[in-house]
């Protein structure tokens, strides 16, 4: 932001001085990263086990854009109509029930306990500012939400809450503009979004297990190509 405000004297030099509403429709390939430790607490009967791991994955999306044209800053929102869904996590565990002879010779497990978690990132939304450079170039800087809606399949019984988070984004691109108020945008972009944490808690054979997920280092890559009609 304050490199916006320290090139704000180039822009207007460099482009014509007006204002205007525009939109426009976006497709972008993403990528994400975040770290994730689980935290179980078994109480006095085995203490807490901690567990932690990273992991990434790329996304197709889709988005609608709404800006106005104040002369050297144009602000917008940009919301993304298409669910970014997870991979699905699997944790396959044994389930304790083995298969004996009459000799008391006790095969493997017969069957498996399986856990199945994943997440989708619905109404990712940014606001956010461009501030043209020179040649068609722009920079952009603004905030960004998002819900994060958790799907659980665990056979543990446990279900963990929805939460949102925050962050911000900043990027460079490249304008092109076309007849008929039509201009072609191609933009790259990084995100880091808060920190977010998640507690649930199953009833075991003596006392209750208490789970924790805390997420962070949460960050995206974000490549678009936008088509931009003004008015």
């Amino acid at each position: 932001l304050i490199a916006i405000g320290s090139i704000m004297g180039l822009s207007s030099q460099a482009f014509a001085v007006g204002e205007g509403f525009s939109i426009g429709l976006s497709g972008s390939n993403t990528g994400f990263y975040g770290v994730g430790k689980e935290t179980v607490d078994h109480g006095s009967n085995t203490g807490q086990r901690t567990t932690t791991e990273s992991g990434a994955f790329g996304a197709e999306i889709f988005s609608v854009l709404v800006e106005f044209d104040t002369g050297p800053v144009s602000f917008g929102i940009d919301y993304t109509f298409t669910d970014i869904d997870t991979p699905e996590n699997v944790n396959r565990q044994g389930s304790g029930t083995r298969s004996c002879d009459s000799d008391n010779a006790c095969g493997s497990d017969s069957t498996d306990v399986i856990n199945k978690v994943s997440a989708t990132f619905e109404n990712h939304t940014t606001l956010y500012a461009i501030v043209p450079v020179i040649w068609g170039t722009y920079i952009k800087a603004g905030m960004v939400y998002t819900d994060v809606v958790t799907t659980e399949n665990l056979a543990t019984g446990a279900n963990y809450p929805d939460v949102s988070t925050e962050g911000y984004t900043v990027g460079i691109g490249y304008q092109q503009d076309m007849d008929n108020g039509l201009s072609i945008r191609v933009e790259a972009t990084a995100a880091q979004y808060d920190d977010v944490s998640a507690s649930s808690s199953t009833p075991d054979s003596t006392e209750t297990v208490a789970k924790k997920v805390d997420i962070t280092d949460m960050m995206s890559a974000r490549g678009s190509i936008s088509i931009v009609k003004s008015f």
